[in-house]
């Protein structure tokens, strides 16, 4: 068994949509970059660069601000009273930058950096899948991905997508197949054509614009539910 395995590995293998891989990372399975580095969530990711670039200019004003006080430096003495009559002071650029570190390590998370436990997907449906598909690209530990598929085959509850971590086409898909589901167990006979088009489907394969899915996006979101694949048969009656 290999160590790693892509985001991408895990949706082909195991023919799972990009928002399902993101149910998995919430519930513990931690994203790797490229070069086996943890790979926090993009909200603390950003915090994590900007402290480290206040960290780096407070060590240069650090710096500057030691020579500035050498009695011998005269140049330095004279470019201090030239950068204070501009309106270019150090010291006070110093106490902001401390400040500034201080807020930013006061808004990291205080347990772990790269739990995405508590991290949802923004609304802007394309901030949503950029986010999903650096998932889709990072690494992931073949052992804990098999763990927690495991443990969502045997207690379905685990593993949740909450609403408020769905964009509106991922709600849709989710709403088709519930009910495709629950048509398809009471009438397994109905083609997957027929589903697409029964009126108790109809309703949420509107968008928010007025305009309906493709059919063959329809077909995508039910087909694996249906007890008889064939799109244009109907399934045989039980013997």
């Amino acid at each position: 068994m290999r160590k790693w395995i892509s985001g991408q590995k895990i949706l082909e293998r195991y023919d799972m949509e990009g928002f399902e891989l993101f149910g998995y990372v919430k519930k513990g399975l931690q994203p790797y970059n490229q070069k086996g580095e943890l790979k926090p969530r993009p909200d603390v990711s950003e915090k994590l660069s900007e402290l480290k670039e206040q960290k780096k200019n407070l060590a240069i004003l650090e710096r500057r601000i030691k020579k500035s006080i050498d009695p011998n430096d005269i140049r330095q003495m004279i470019l201090n009273v030239r950068q204070k009559r501009a309106g270019m002071d150090d010291e006070k650029e110093l106490h902001d930058t401390k400040e500034r570190i201080k807020t930013i390590e006061g808004e990291l998370p205080q347990n772990n950096l790269y739990s995405w436990k508590d991290y949802s997907l923004p609304d802007p449906e394309k901030e949503a899948i950029k986010i999903v598909n650096d998932l889709i690209n990072s690494l992931f530990k073949t052992t804990e991905f098999i763990k927690l598929k495991k443990q969502s085959e045997e207690e379905p509850s685990t593993i949740s997508f909450t609403k408020n971590n769905l964009s509106p086409n991922q709600k849709r898909k989710i709403e088709c197949q519930k009910i495709a589901k629950k048509i398809w167990n009471k009438n397994p006979t109905i083609t997957i054509a027929d589903m697409i088009n029964h009126p108790d489907i109809l309703p949420y394969t509107m968008k928010k614009n007025g305009k309906y899915y493709t059919e063959k996006a329809i077909r995508n979101w039910i087909k694996k539910l249906c007890p008889n694949r064939s799109p244009g048969r109907r399934a045989k009656p039980k013997q």
